[in-house]
């Protein structure tokens, strides 16, 4: 007798029933447990089938981990066969080289017939209407029930009548029957006219299709199961789309019941709120919108909030909702949320809140984002280009492959501790990134190499330089509001680093102005800053030096000391300079940001050194993170 895989030996459907036949065969050699030799023949056949149509059963079989159970039940039975039933048969087997594991080794998956399976399958599924292609999904999921233990999707066998009871007749026989026909299925007979079940088991991981209707019905088990853990609050329930879900699941445990009635008679009161919202509508629009605002957005804002942060909502779903409340004025708390491929392009969000939230593939293009937090967030090919974050908090976040802040505006932006993925730095092409807080001194490295040849076309750069222009046209002559507003301008331009003819100018003429009325006077003082700034950016040292020394005998303010540092140093006078530094910097909570790209150029040796060590001392320690924040895989960025 052998054992060799033989093609006319029928495997088991699924690792289940081989399991089912394993235990089984455990009890029927235990029940024929006499030492007759009818007996010891009866077992040794028994085994001998078993492990024929389990080694058979590798055909099927395509996760390592059912592999390596199937080749233990296997082993197990080969073992009791050849050392029980036929001791000397055993030695001699044993020692024949390789003979005892070909005879019992498990057979290599069929890929091919999987594939074929799969392939014929999808095209009789993609040449169904919407209407069949929904019969479809309700006859396959009737095949599988989902573990309670394991929360595994199994194949189970299933009379025919309940599949075709799933639709009309016509169209389930149709379906059911060509499904059979390429060998997606498989119909044994039965005392009810016929049993069907999946004719591999592989299907439900192989088939995407198959494979992302088990995860829908995962994700409706998990959505339960959110609901009981929430405290069964209306807002955790499914919307109206959960009947038609439902509908193909014939596995639905007791606390999925209740879900599904608790999500259907929401559903009803929702429906009936929304007629009378409509009827309110006719009546008037004034009237319509403040019942809308006043009663409607928070009826809905908590299950608004919720259908954002649950896994199962679509990117599109999510983007809407983030939206509806922006432009209803409620909280944007997502907080630890994940998004991925959700677009927020020309958004307006007051104070969104994503601080330690996974955002991967999300669109903030053109958006204006308020006084944002993105602390400790994780952030991937995450784009922000052409958009106003004002006031945003980056702190502490992971900046991965992608992120982009491209023509972006970055003032009064922090950067405190912030990462880049390794070998990768954010996108900031025509931004003025040094307006930003926070960079570390390699950071900034990374930074001042990326093109900033059209920052002056940037909306950033034109929206403060005609707002600075207006304000200078409309402030009355000769006067200190003139001379304030001219300073404006010319300070703008500086930080920018652009423009710097018409910066001069500008501050010359707030500085002919405030000389004459407000001289000796810290307006005077800034008006001086700012005019040796400029110079300094255009290498005028020692205009610079002239300008900034009037200014600190005017107002020793901490920044004002640190460009007089900088300039004393590019003007040779190094001990000077450093010695300034340390004014500067010790004692106060001033930390130079701008200043080190504008006038990167004058910083190098001791003073260099000097202001990095500055730098380190008062840099903020990090939070301490739980876990190790790691960037997803290129793979994943391709979603």
């Amino acid at each position: 007798m052998t054992h060799a895989v033989d093609a006319t030996v029928a495997p088991f459907q699924s690792l289940d029933a081989l399991r089912a036949a394993h235990e089984e065969l455990l009890e029927t050699a235990a029940a024929s447990g006499g030492s007759s030799p009818t007996d010891a023949t009866f077992r040794e056949e028994m085994m001998a089938d078993f492990i024929s149509r389990a080694a058979a059963t590798g055909t099927i079989l395509d996760a390592p981990a059912d592999r390596k159970m199937a080749q233990g039940f296997i082993d197990y039975w080969a073992a009791s066969h050849y050392t029980s039933a036929r001791p000397q048969a055993a030695e001699a087997d044993m020692h024949s080289p390789n003979r005892y594991s070909r005879l019992t080794r498990l057979a290599p998956f069929d890929a091919r017939s999987v594939e074929d399976a799969v392939r014929q399958g999808e095209q009789i599924l993609a040449g169904l209407s919407s209407k069949d292609i929904e019969l479809a999904r309700r006859m396959l999921m009737h095949l599988l029930r989902l573990s309670e233990r394991t929360g595994a999707c199994v194949a189970v066998p299933t009379e025919r009548h309940v599949l075709l009871a799933q639709g009309k007749l016509a169209a389930a026989s149709t379906i059911l029957g060509r499904l059979i026909e390429v060998g997606v299925l498989k119909q044994t007979s039965s005392d009810y006219g016929g049993v069907v079940e999946l004719q591999y088991e592989a299907l439900t991981r192989k088939w995407d299709r198959l494979s992302r209707w088990i995860e829908e019905r995962k994700k409706f088990r998990e959505a339960a199961l959110f609901w009981d853990r929430r405290g069964r609050k209306r807002g955790a329930l499914r919307g109206f789309g959960v009947a038609k879900e439902a509908d193909a699941y014939s596995d639905l445990n007791e606390l999925e019941l209740e879900f599904l009635h608790e999500s259907k008679k929401n559903n009803r009161v929702l429906l009936a709120v929304a007629t009378g919202v409509v009827v309110i509508l006719l009546t008037g629009p004034r009237l319509s919108d403040r019942l809308y605002r006043e009663w409607w957005v928070p009826f809905r804002v908590d299950s608004v909030t919720k259908e954002v942060k649950s896994e199962q909502s679509s990117a599109q779903t999510k983007s809407e909702d983030i939206r509806w409340l922006a432009r209803y004025d409620q909280p944007l708390q997502f907080s630890g949320i994940r998004l991925s491929g959700v677009d927020l392009s020309n958004a307006a969000l007051q104070r969104p809140k994503f601080g330690q939230a996974v955002l991967i593939g999300t669109k903030f293009d053109n958006a204006r984002i308020d006084f944002g937090r993105f602390d400790e967030a994780n952030l991937a090919r995450t784009t922000f280009v052409n958009a106003s974050i004002h006031g945003s908090s980056f702190d502490s976040a992971l900046l991965c492959r992608g992120v982009d802040f491209s023509n972006t505006d970055l003032r009064e932006t922090t950067f405190v501790n912030v990462e880049f993925e390794k070998g990768t730095a954010p996108v900031v092409k025509n931004t003025a990134w040094w307006l930003a807080n926070g960079w570390s001194w390699e950071q900034m490295e990374i930074l001042r190499t990326q093109d900033q040849s059209e920052l002056e076309e940037s909306s950033a750069f034109q929206d403060i330089k005609t707002a600075a222009e207006r304000t200078v046209q409309t402030s009355p002559a000769d006067t200190h509001i003139r001379a304030r507003a001219l300073n404006l301008k010319a300070w703008y331009l500086a930080i920018f680093g652009l423009q710097l003819d018409q910066a001069e100018s500008a501050a010359r003429d707030a500085l002919k102005i405030m000389t004459t009325v407000a001289k000796g006077s810290s307006q005077e003082a800034e008006v001086r800053d700012t005019l040796g700034y400029i110079l300094l950016q255009k290498a005028d040292k020692a205009g610079a030096l002239e300008q900034l020394k009037i200014a600190v005998d005017l107002d020793r303010s901490p920044e004002y000391l640190f460009r007089y540092a900088v300039a004393q140093f590019a003007s040779g006078q190094e001990a000077d300079g450093i010695s300034q530094l340390q004014k500067a910097m010790t004692g106060t909570d001033f930390v130079p940001n701008h200043e080190l790209a504008r006038l990167r150029n004058h910083i190098s040796g001791k003073f260099e050194d000097e202001l990095k060590a500055q730098l380190v001392a008062r840099r903020p320690r990090p939070p301490q993170s739980p876990q190790k924040r790691e960037c997803p895989p290129p793979l994943v960025l391709n979603d």
